[in-house]
């Protein structure tokens, strides 16, 4: 944090603003932000200290929203006579350095930060993260499924990987693993020739192991679909392009399509109550966030200590 001289009478309001900007960008410290505004009984400083957390406020919100969207990393944004700038700059995939300076009359002053965020899926379906890609090509149960394959009357262990356009039908199956799909596994746009179907048609038990613990399809191309003789009891997060089930079961975990459920009233939804429940760590589900604000140490010059030792909110007389 670096500010040039302030004109005599000014120095208090602009360290408070300083003070503010610095400590308003985590929620950690705002309480004790609003308590030094309440602190600061003359209206003048008042107004100045709310101006500061407003600019403080709204330079951060920007640069967050900037983090994750496409375009501009840098804007003006005026608060009051004060104008507020703010640039984000790309360190790597996850890791960013945010500055926010503030310019008025007489006064100069800038706050940076590092800031590390996670990934988000823009509002697509959720795909298995990179971690989980690496397990499942790795797996020594992964069964590659390419054209139209059907099984029947057996026990399965393990990954069944769809291959692009790959159609699956499953009659009467026991499934301890997980159904995968390519689209799974990149962040590639998929076409409509190379969708996924799944068929079920009879019973069909899915137990997710150990390789991508609590999913059971996770397939955001494909079509699952019943034939009326479905019986199913999947125990783990179905992810696909569409589902339709007029048959009966259970679906013990989340269920999440990019088109509406067709479901018959026989099929119960366990996992769809009302309290949310943990994503499997599989999953990249869309969250959204910062997860690390961090600010180098800064060594103040002798003449902001002085000023930072001899400032005193100011007092109605």
């Amino acid at each position: 944090m670096s500010h040039r001289q302030a004109r005599p009478g000014e120095g208090g309001y602009v360290l408070l603003a300083v003070l503010l900007l610095a400590v308003l960008i985590t929620s950690v410290t705002m309480a004790h932000a609003r308590h030094a505004l309440m602190a600061a009984t003359d209206t003048n400083a008042t107004l100045k200290s709310q101006v500061a957390e407003h600019a403080a406020g709204s330079g951060f919100a920007w640069a967050k929203q900037s983090l994750l969207a496409d375009g501009a990393r840098s804007t003006l944004l005026q608060v009051g006579s004060d104008d507020i700038g703010i640039s984000v700059t790309d360190d790597g995939p996850d890791l960013h350095s945010v500055t926010v300076t503030a310019s008025g009359e007489g006064y100069s002053q800038e706050v940076s930060g590092i800031v590390e965020t996670y990934r988000t899926t823009a509002g697509q379906l959720p795909g298995l993260t990179s971690s989980a890609v690496t397990a499942l090509m790795g797996a020594s149960g992964r069964v590659e499924v390419s054209g139209s394959v059907t099984y029947a009357d057996t026990e399965i262990t393990g990954i069944l990987y769809l291959r692009h356009g790959a159609t699956l039908t499953l009659r009467h199956v026991i499934l301890s693993g997980s159904i995968v799909s390519e689209a799974a596994c990149s962040d590639a746009a998929w076409t409509p020739a190379q969708q996924t179907t799944i068929i079920v048609d009879g019973g069909l038990l899915i137990e997710p192991g150990a390789t991508l613990p609590g999913c059971a399809i996770v397939a955001p191309d494909a079509a699952v679909t019943g034939t009326g003789n479905d019986r199913v009891q999947i125990r783990g997060v179905v992810v696909a392009r569409n589902v339709t089930l007029p048959g009966s079961g259970a679906l013990h975990k989340q269920v999440v399509a990019s088109e509406p459920l067709a479901l018959s009233a026989l099929v119960d939804q366990p996992g769809s109550g009302r309290a949310p429940r943990t994503w499997p760590d599989a999953l990249d589900t869309g969250a959204e966030g910062v997860s690390r604000v961090a600010f180098p140490n800064v060594t103040a010059s002798a003449d902001e200590q002085e000023s930072i030792e001899d400032f005193a909110f100011p007092r109605t007389p």
